[in-house]
């Protein structure tokens, strides 16, 4: 296969330390690596064009390395697959909520700011395990890493980035915390939303603890291919992405946003157990028209598809570090 590597940054990516940190893997790799760097490339990433940008890349370069969130590694997963899965994809995680690092084992929360966490980052692009990962394929949407949300979800998050663009924005942008406390306060204005009557997911019957009955107004359901969403937040701890399976989660009343929301601490993470939920590789939906939805981590563009159906699609090969002793991706630190 092609050794030859491309970081594909994103400039805003960290609270804005995407570019900086750019700027300091060119000097690892010409300092340390000079024998790797003749092989690497990296570029600022297309803000419009992303997914395309990464697609297109696939015809020169044997791996993809995404510098930033999950939006960002989102794009470059869908250019690879688009491209037909050639391109080995690695990630430098830099973002808000790193969901994907988490789940890979590649979360690290000081990596916009330490050099040893960059150097131990970029030693797994170079010499890392390639396995196979799962990602979903959403009809009518696309593919995508983490999760895709229906309901509470998407209404909170499409809320959250219509505040981003007004001007006062910019005073908590470089704060990740402030940014998750922005977050919370849509999450409260909506804490009573319920989704439009008429939404229908149907799951194998060979699959145990279906949906709730269809009198049962939810908030939201999450398909999730990894253990955390929405920047950490636990639904099912002991999910994993190379199992050939996904997470359905059935979030109904109050108290289940309250699990969700204790199981972010590691003492309470057994909160979760609590959840509706199950395992499947496929499912139907039909949905009412008026549902918001978002896809790791991104609000959605359009219209949700009245009728739809999500499956594994790949496939995808990552760079990560060993596995554990049961052949199983590791969990990352902080996860």
């Amino acid at each position: 296969m092609n050794d030859e590597i491309l970081f594909l940054v994103n400039p805003a990516a960290g609270s804005g330390t995407g570019a900086s940190t750019k700027i300091r893997l060119e000097t690892l790799l010409s300092e340390a690596l000079p024998e790797a760097r003749a092989r690497c490339d990296l570029m600022f990433t297309d803000p419009h064009n992303l997914t395309e940008q990464a697609q297109a890349a696939c015809t020169d370069y044997g791996t993809l390395v995404a510098v930033g969130g999950d939006g960002t590694a989102s794009q470059v997963v869908r250019g690879i697959v688009q491209a037909g899965g050639s391109a080995r994809f690695g990630l430098i995680p830099l973002g808000t909520g790193n969901d994907l690092a988490r789940s890979l084992g590649l979360y690290d929360p000081r990596m916009s700011r330490s050099l040893v966490s960059l150097q131990r980052a970029l030693a797994v692009v170079l010499s890392g395990w390639p396995r196979t990962v799962d990602v979903l394929d959403v009809s009518g949407v696309g593919c995508c890493c983490n999760y895709f949300g229906l309901g509470l979800d998407g209404q909170v998050l499409s809320d959250y980035v219509r505040s981003a663009g007004t001007p006062w924005f910019t005073a908590v942008r470089r704060s990740t915390g402030l940014k998750f406390a922005l977050y919370g306060l849509h999450l409260v204005r909506r804490l009573f939303y319920r989704m439009p009557v008429g939404l229908t997911v149907q799951i194998p019957a060979e699959r145990d603890g279906g949906p709730p009955t269809a009198s049962e107004r939810l908030r939201a359901v999450v398909i999730s291919n990894t253990r955390t969403y929405a920047g950490g937040f636990v639904l099912d701890p002991a999910a994993r992405m190379d199992d050939g399976l996904f997470e359905v989660t059935w979030i109904r009343s109050l108290l289940d946003i309250v699990r969700i929301l204790l199981a972010r601490a590691g003492p309470l993470r057994s909160m979760a157990a609590g959840l509706k939920s199950t395992q499947t590789d496929r499912l139907a939906w039909h949905a009412p028209k008026g549902v918001p939805y978002e896809w790791d981590g991104e609000p959605g563009s359009g219209a949700l598809p009245r009728e739809g159906r999500v499956t594994i699609g790949g496939p995808l090969w990552a760079l990560l570090p060993p596995p554990d002793g049961t052949g199983h991706l590791p969990p990352g630190p902080g996860t």
